[in-house]
């Protein structure tokens, strides 16, 4: 079971099972594990898994029931729950999604950061 995820997974990257190189070895044979022991969440800040997840059903690979948990989703729990320093967590993300200007022209500065995902999740 978990060749046949390595292989179906495989497809969409750049890692050969037969070969067992290095290119996206990791989050493929981690996705594959996941997928054979059911797990409901996979946590990742890479394009690959997410693009494997997100686009299950059109990419055909079988991890419809699997649902992505990116850095920033943490980042916000931890804080809005006030389980961690406020002020670790804004430069945690700001070393994360702030740091370059790709960065800064992509993602929302700290304040608007948090004023975006408490509306989201209307808190």
């Amino acid at each position: 079971m978990l060749y046949l995820f390595l292989t179906k997974l495989s497809v969409y990257s750049e890692y050969d099972p037969v070969a067992d190189n290095a290119k996206d070895r990791g989050e493929i044979r981690s996705l594959s594990y996941m997928a054979v022991k059911n797990y409901l969440y996979f946590a990742a800040n890479d394009a690959l898994p997410i693009r494997l997840i997100n686009n299950a059903e059109e990419l055909q690979t079988s991890l419809d029931e699997m649902g992505i948990v990116q850095p920033y989703e943490l980042i916000f729990f931890l804080y809005e729950k006030k389980i961690y320093d406020g002020k670790m967590l804004r430069i945690l993300y700001k070393y994360m999604y702030y740091l370059t200007k790709r960065d800064k022209a992509e993602n929302p500065d700290w304040g608007s950061f948090v004023e975006a995902m408490e509306e989201l999740y209307e808190i």
